[in-house]
């Protein structure tokens, strides 16, 4: 019985650190894009980037 339920937390521990995964790695591909979009911006003004 104890066994089993250690294995359910387990799962639910690995299940938890997999959804963490995926939103972290959506965030850095908002990031990349968004940093793609600095770039292009960047080079539209000569380099002179507005928060510099």
């Amino acid at each position: 019985q104890e066994e089993y339920l250690q294995e359910d937390s387990e799962d639910d521990y690995i299940s938890t650190l997999e959804t963490t995964l995926a939103a972290l790695q959506n965030k850095v591909k908002e990031m990349e894009s968004q940093l793609k979009q600095l770039q292009k911006t960047q080079v539209a003004t000569g380099g002179q980037h507005p928060l510099q």
